[in-house]
């Protein structure tokens, strides 16, 4: 089925995706931002606003997906279960007890008046005893009850993702069928990215390295209709004379458009981390239980803190109160947990080149329906504020 008006298209399979570097749907192709087709469309158009398309199937060593599925999430915000189980050293000073109130003091050894306490050796006969919850500060989050949310996106650059509407019906492989790599350059359009596993460069295709080139001179200059495509959505500018391709080293490819419950995306539009590393805000709000311990014999008190012991009391000290905190102990009372290191942030992947077409077929809009190739180019370069010759 062919819509009303169409000129001859490129050679493209009914329902196939590819990648365009325009802000725009060439004739005949939709862009894939899930919406109801027109009568004379076939396929449903995906919505890759905003998503990136994996490969269905189940890797090695990871889960299975299904055709259709989605997931994923742009951020998170962890939950205590989704912590490392870790635990703090609790440390105390040497020097002998002087003050009464705790505030920005550390445990200390016994004081002035030759009572032994408060530490001992933690053993089977030790009666274990839990403070209060509130005896250690909570940490995570700026507020309320759940940690803030952390990047969850891997390195990736917004194209468009377009869906050939009126192409050949495709055909199921029966063994026979040969496909070339990339076809002929009538089968590419201008500005279209492609995918492959090739070492080399095809004629007629650039690599998507992010390189800068000169703007055209004229209607002669081997970029002039990619220029009419991509204009400085990818870098350079008119003062330096030039003009950017995607660079999609190291990225992924998400779709431009905002898809359900994601963030707006724009043509060109970077987003995503490598690697992250956590900030205390973005821990769940959480503390710790401390524990004391009654000894069997009051005379397993030892006088000050050593390596390995446990703060303890014997029933005639009076150590402790219930009444509200009005003050922290010394930071270093309380050792720190973990190194502050970033962690992975990438998605399972594949490295193969990313290329991008400049010799092809000229895309028409559907608004240029009778327009030529030489009057849209003209109209291209005239909105650039250049003018072709």
């Amino acid at each position: 089925m062919s819509a009303p008006g169409d000129s001859p298209q490129i050679e493209c399979y009914n329902g196939e995706i590819r990648l365009f570097a325009g802000s725009w749907a060439p004739r005949g192709w939709e862009i894939c931002d899930g919406t109801q087709p027109e009568p004379y469309q076939i396929f449903l158009a995906p919505d890759l606003r905003g998503r990136v398309p994996i490969g269905q199937g189940q890797g090695p060593g990871l889960s299975p997906r299904n055709f259709g599925d989605t997931g994923g999430s742009e951020t998170v915000s962890l939950t205590l279960p989704q912590m490392p189980n870790h635990t703090h050293d609790a440390f105390a000073g040497g020097s002998a007890a002087y003050f009464s109130n705790p505030n920005r003091y550390m445990w200390a050894a016994q004081n002035s008046a030759g009572i032994a306490g408060p530490y001992a050796w933690p053993n089977s006969s030790s009666t274990p005893t839990l403070f209060d919850p509130g005896f250690l500060a909570t940490v995570g989050g700026s507020g309320g009850n759940t940690a803030d949310a952390h990047e969850n996106m891997m390195p990736t650059m917004a194209l468009n993702y377009i869906q050939a509407q009126n192409g050949n019906f495709p055909e199921r492989y029966d063994g026979d069928v040969v496909c070339k790599v990339f076809g002929s350059l009538d089968d590419a359009y201008v500005g279209e990215v492609r995918l492959a596993c090739l070492p080399f460069t095809p004629d007629g295709w650039l690599p998507c390295d992010g390189r800068l080139l000169p703007m055209p001179a004229s209607n002669d200059d081997p970029y002039v209709l990619l220029f009419t495509i991509l204009g400085w959505n990818f870098g350079g500018s008119v003062n330096d004379k030039t003009f950017g391709i995607p660079n999609l080293g190291s990225m992924a490819v998400m779709g431009i458009g905002q898809g359900p419950g994601l963030s707006n995306r724009t043509l060109g539009q970077t987003a995503g981390d490598a690697s992250v590393t956590l900030q205390t805000n973005e821990l769940p709000p959480h503390s710790h239980s401390y524990t004391g311990y009654v000894p069997p014999d009051p005379g397993d008190l030892l006088p000050g803190p050593q390596h390995g012991v446990a703060l303890a009391y014997s029933p005639g000290q009076r150590l402790f109160s219930n009444a509200d905190p009005d003050g922290s102990m010394a930071p270093q009372s309380i050792g720190e947990m973990g190194g502050g290191e970033a962690h992975e942030n990438r998605q399972p992947g594949l490295t193969l080149a990313y290329f991008i077409c400049y010799k092809g077929v000229y895309p028409m809009r559907s608004s240029q329906e009778h327009e030529s190739e030489a009057a849209a180019i003209e109209a291209a370069l005239a909105a650039a504020g250049l003018k072709a010759g």
